[in-house]
């Protein structure tokens, strides 16, 4: 077994420094505004006639389905909330393709390097969804569609799609639910990665399944949309249902050109192509509160007095740049953001029974802020995927500093956590994790509560804390590299029903229990640790099998050096250093084990 780091974990480490790259190049846009907003609330019901769509969407290059009278307006409990307008647009019985149903015309706008568009959908109750159908998203000069191809220099497109993969005549039987795709066209978009064809990129959730829609129930989409730079694969396509990260790609090239950018919203909806996806009766699907954003700067108090209040008023993307001073607020974060404070900016809460801030959404960036006086500093709920919490400090919080739950990829760098009455940092059912450069100190619980897998967790200290250990994993395919538990009031590190992790170059010194206690961490790596000082045993092993324990470095412990337990049964330990623990012992194996002693 090797001594160092997986591959794999070496990698993700790797990766995340990327991704913090990708942090600061796209979370310091200078202006933005709101481009594009449509909530059909100002309209009875009647039809819905191109002069409409002209007023609402502004001038248009083309309609199809309009004068054909496939648009209407609904109001009260057919609109999104049970209130206002919504657009309703028909689907004639046994039509494919723009002509057969459906609507079409294209918005247009300033071009952008980055846009975000969201809107509502409900597919009426009883929808037959057959083969698949098209739904709006962004695009940009010619927004090719069909045989047109994307060729870098006139357009490139980003619709959606429901999409099954039904492969009988329509109506027999009746679809009652759809996956759903991205159906984009960009320069390597299709089969044969020519531009020709559209990407059929299923929309996927956390678990590994599939995104499903279903009639009657609104849903709520958001595309996010990052021009490449001109001639490289690097442009973002991001895309979210109710707040679900679903798809994410960073390797797109849209354009070879620099003038070639987002400037359209293509409203596109039908079924096809083709006669075989034609609809089997008449269908309706209702669309409302239509939106494109650019990512803007909200300065606190220059553009809004408070937190709150930027918040507010902020899309998603925005940066909200707190000013120098004590803020008081209890902030939710329900859409992707990056908040970030100036010289010594202090968020504390304003009601103390609170957390500061609740992070339900997906990308969230919290960076070079002070947190105080809440329940919490920052609790992530399970919607908080890809979280970043960068340069902040953490102290007098009356529970948990940081914690998440049920998340996916939290990331927290160059953050201290001192102080706090609960724990330091807790991830609870978090998948995919990194901490670096980190200090926990003097805080009520553990330092670093870590109930969650696929993690790793370097250059950081836990110091002082009074409760657990300094470290405490459960959780398989974890590294924890070059750590320090120092003067913890129970174990430095613990880890229980871990397998396949690994703890190296790690020290644990002056704890008032034992140094590691490996309880149940099968097929693991212990390595080249210093393990001193400790109040009693300096390593313990135990119901393990298949860990390799080595070249580690044992001294001074009050209890003896090591011990593998009756439970233990092969495990390796080779090339340790005891010396001057109790008794004069290094190791004692009562288990089945190769061991050096």
């Amino acid at each position: 077994m090797s001594i160092y780091p997986s591959a794999a974990l070496r990698r993700f480490s790797a990766n995340c420094l990327l991704a913090l790259v990708g942090v600061f190049l796209f979370g310091l846009s200078a202006s933005g505004q709101t481009v594009l907003e449509v909530d059909f609330n100002n309209r009875n019901a009647s039809q819905y006639t191109e002069d409409n769509v002209e007023q609402d969407f502004g001038d248009v290059r083309f309609t199809n389905g309009v004068d054909e009278g496939w648009t209407r307006i609904v109001t009260g409990n057919q609109a999104f909330g049970g209130s206002g307008g919504a657009l309703r647009v028909l689907y004639p019985e046994g039509g494919d393709g723009p002509r057969g149903g459906g609507a079409q015309w294209i918005a247009e706008f300033d071009g952008v390097e980055e846009a975000y568009l969201e809107y509502k959908v409900k597919f009426a109750p009883g929808f037959d969804f057959v083969r698949g159908g098209k739904l709006p998203g962004l695009a940009g000069g010619s927004a090719p569609s069909g045989s047109a191809p994307a060729d870098g220099v006139r357009g490139w497109s980003g619709r959606l799609m429901w999409r099954q993969r039904f492969t009988g005549e329509p109506g027999q039987p009746e679809q009652r639910t759809s996956s759903m795709i991205s159906y984009a066209k960009h320069l390597h978009s299709g089969f044969d990665q020519d531009g020709r064809q559209e990407d059929e990129e299923f929309w996927v959730e956390a678990d590994g399944s599939e995104t499903t829609v279903v009639p009657d129930v609104w849903y709520s989409l958001r595309q996010r949309v990052v021009m490449n730079t001109p001639g490289q694969r690097d442009g973002i396509l991001q895309l979210w249902i109710d707040g679900r990260l679903v798809l994410s790609q960073d390797n797109l090239q849209y354009r070879d050109v620099p003038d070639l950018k987002i400037d359209r919203m293509f409203f596109s909806t039908f079924f096809g192509g083709g006669f075989i996806w034609r609809s089997s009766k008449d269908e309706f699907v209702f669309f409302d509160d239509f939106k494109v954003t650019i990512p803007q700067e909200i300065r606190v108090p220059e553009d809004a007095s408070s937190p709150g209040a930027a918040l507010a008023a902020s899309n998603p993307g925005d940066t909200i740049l707190l000013g120098s001073a004590d803020w008081f607020a209890n902030l939710n974060i329900t859409h992707p953001l990056t908040l970030r404070g100036r010289s010594n900016a202090r968020l504390m809460a304003a009601r103390g029974d609170r957390q500061i801030i609740q992070v339900a959404s997906d990308g969230v960036n919290i960076e070079s802020l002070r947190f105080s006086r809440g329940v919490a500093g920052v609790d992530a709920m399970p919607s908080a995927s890809r979280l970043r919490i960068i340069d902040c400090d953490f102290r007098d919080n009356f529970g948990d500093a940081i914690r998440a739950t049920n998340s996916r990829d939290v990331s927290i760098i160059n953050t201290d956590v001192v102080n706090n009455e609960g724990r330091g940092i807790f991830l609870d059912g978090v998948d995919v994790f990194f901490i670096g450069n980190c200090v926990s100190s003097n805080n009520g619980g553990a330092g670093f509560e870590l109930l969650s897998d696929n993690g790793f967790v370097e250059n950081s200290t836990a110091a002082n804390n009074s409760a657990g250990a300094g470290f405490f994993l459960i959780g398989s395919n974890t590294e924890l590299v070059r750590n320090v538990a120092e003067n913890n009031r129970g174990m430095g590190f613990l880890m229980v029903n871990s397998p396949n992790i690994g703890v190296t170059d790690n020290r644990a010194t002056g704890n008032s229990s034992f140094g590691v206690l490996a309880y149940a961490v099968d097929n693991s790596l212990i390595a080249r640790n210093q393990i001193e000082l400790n109040d009693a045993v300096g390593l313990i092993l135990d119901n393990s099998e298949g860990t390799t324990v080595r070249e580690n470095r044992i001294f001074d412990n009050t209890g003896i050096g090591a011990f593998f337990s009756q439970t233990t049964s092969g495990n390796t330990a080779d090339g340790n250093v005891y010396g001057r623990n109790a008794f004069s012992l290094g190791l004692i194996d009562e288990g089945n084990n190769t061991v050096d002693e």
